[in-house]
Order: structure tokens, then C-alpha cells, then sequence
């Protein structure tokens, strides 16, 4: 009996068990899957069965056991990628690493690698994946976002490529190259034919003092129409005299904001520091500035 493997033309892989004796009383089979891994295990398994069968077709004693036949289902066994292998199975592979180092990917990398899973474009061969395969994944993701979102999607594959590669997780050296390789002229290619682009840069100055005192004035309208007990002025002019995010201005306290010093503290934030202060994070000092004092002291007095 003889296993192989065939590429559909959706990018789907078909596991075939041939049975090519003479007395094929065990007939082959087939079967469609939308990874290379999952094609090969259940290959692999499937040799076991049909041996099994053959065996006993043959009356002859079966000396295969329950926990041998299943052992390519059970077993924790991760193959080594190579150019035949799926994106999907390359994507995860990167995903299953990250997630159990101290630093993972960003949560925007992953998201982007997930999104790509749901489309054709995980189901090829990573040596199919050239530049028309890339076009229509860009176009087809085009309709939905920008292309600056599609351009965040595919970088962040070609990155998983290649610290894939970095980490020896490719059976070849010589494929993971070529892979790379091949991933970083159609990226060339694609931004130079307008279907990825970086983010376009934004001004958000406020025009003018009027455009600043209405947006205020509305806000503050808003907060004691509402009722909330929220001063959503306050809340928009700390946000662009600090230019915080908003979960970092949302979690300060009042012992964070040192008024005799013009400063406050930062405990929890994107770019805080690894530190020694009994968590995986350090504080880091920002200055305020005399309207955002001004606008604290009269928070903290309301």
C-alpha cells in the first residue's frame, strides 16, 4: 500500500491510500483536507487500519494492538513544515509558539494571521503562494477594509515566515528560504501596484479655538443631558493635553498625580517598561501641562 498526496485546484490537499496488489481486497481510499497535517495524519493512520484489515482478509494473526493502531491520533506529534505545507498549517505553528513564549506576538499580529485563516489563501501550499495568489487575497480583502489593514495582514505573515525560519521549524533550510524569498518580492509588488499601502498619515490639531470651544461645549451639554455624572469636556482635554490612550488615562488615580511636582505616574500602558515593582510591569513619570493641571484640580474638586 502507498500513501500520496495531491493538490486541488481550490488548494485543499487529497490523502490517498493506493492499494496496488493484485489481490486488492482492501480497496483504496481517499479523502480532501484543507491542511497538509491533517492530510498526512490521517494518512498515516489510515496505512494502520487498512494494513489491519488486510491482515485479516488474510486470516492471518493480527498482532497490531488498539493502542498501536491509534497511536498516530493520540500521539503529540508535530511535524516540520516544509513547502508543501498548507499557510493554515504554517500560521498556526507560528500561533501554538508564540502564544507560550514571555512575549508574544502582538495581539494585532495574531488577529491578522487569524483573518487570513479564513480565507482561500490558507488553504495553499506555501510554495503555491506567489503573486497572484497574494492579488486575489488582497483584492478580495480590499472590498471590506483598506489596504493598509491588507497590508498589516500579509506583513504580519511574512514575518511568521521568517522567524518560523529563525526557529528551525521548517524541515529545509533551502525551502524556508526560497519561501521567504518568494514572499518578499510579491510584497514588493503588491505595494508597488497600489494593493497594499502603509497608514496614511493624520492631523488631528484642532483647527481653531472655536472648533475646540464647541466640541466642549457639546460635550458638556451631552454629560448633564445625559446624567451620567461624567465630564466628558474634562475627559476629551486631559485626553489632548496628555495624549494618553484612553485606558491609561482611565485607570489613573489620584495618588498617581503628583500636583507639587507638575506630574503623574503611569503604571499601566503600552510602552511601560519591565521593572522590579512585583509586577511584569514599571511606572513611568509624564509632565502635565498648566491647562491639564488646572483641568485635574478642578476634577478633583467637583
Amino acid at each position: 500500500m502507498h500513501k500520496k498526496f495531491r493538490v486541488k485546484t481550490n488548494g485543499r490537499i487529497q490523502a490517498i491510500i493506493e492499494n496496488r496488489a493484485k489481490d486488492a481486497m482492501i480497496k483504496s481510499k481517499s479523502k480532501t483536507f484543507a491542511s497538509r497535517a491533517e492530510a498526512e495524519a490521517w494518512a498515516e493512520n489510515m496505512l494502520v487500519v487498512m494494513e489491519r484489515q488486510y491482515q485479516q482478509a488474510k486470516g492471518q494473526v493480527n498482532e497490531l494492538s488498539d493502542t498501536q493502531l491509534r497511536r498516530v491520533v493520540f500521539r503529540n506529534h508535530q511535524p516540520k513544515l516544509d513547502a508543501k505545507s498548507s499557510v493554515k498549517d504554517a500560521i498556526n505553528a507560528y500561533l501554538s509558539y508564540t502564544n507560550s513564549m514571555p512575549l508574544p506576538a502582538s495581539s494585532t499580529t495574531q488577529d491578522a494571521l487569524r483573518t487570513i485563516c479564513k480565507y482561500q489563501l490558507a488553504n495553499y501550499p506555501l510554495c503555491f503562494v506567489g503573486y497572484e495568489i497574494l492579488e486575489h487575497y488582497c483584492k478580495e480583502r480590499n472590498v471590506t477594509c483598506s489596504s493598509s489593514t491588507t497590508r498589516i495582514e500579509i506583513s504580519s505573515l511574512k514575518r511568521a515566515l521568517r522567524e518560523l525560519r529563525e526557529m528551525n521549524k521548517f524541515s529545509k533550510a533551502t525551502d524556508s528560504e526560497q519561501l521567504e524569498a518568494q514572499f518578499e518580492s510579491s510584497y514588493a509588488t503588491l505595494k508597488k501596484n497600489g494593493l497594499i499601502a502603509d497608514s496614511k498619515s493624520r492631523n488631528r490639531r484642532i483647527k481653531d479655538r472655536n472648533e475646540l470651544e464647541r466640541l466642549l461645549s457639546s460635550a458638556k451639554e451631552f454629560s448633564n443631558r445625559n446624567k451620567s455624572g461624567v465630564r466628558y469636556d474634562y475627559l476629551i482635554l486631559l485626553y489632548i493635553e496628555t495624549t494618553l490612550r484612553a485606558s491609561e488615562l482611565l485607570s489613573l488615580r489620584w495618588e498617581d498625580i503628583d500636583f507639587n511636582r507638575h506630574r503623574f505616574t503611569i503604571a499601566v500602558g503600552k510602552n511601560v517598561r519591565p521593572g522590579t515593582n512585583g509586577t511584569s510591569e514599571a511606572p513611568r513619570e509624564v509632565p502635565l501641562t498648566e491647562l491639564a493641571d488646572k483641568n485635574l484640580e478642578d476634577v478633583k474638586r467637583w
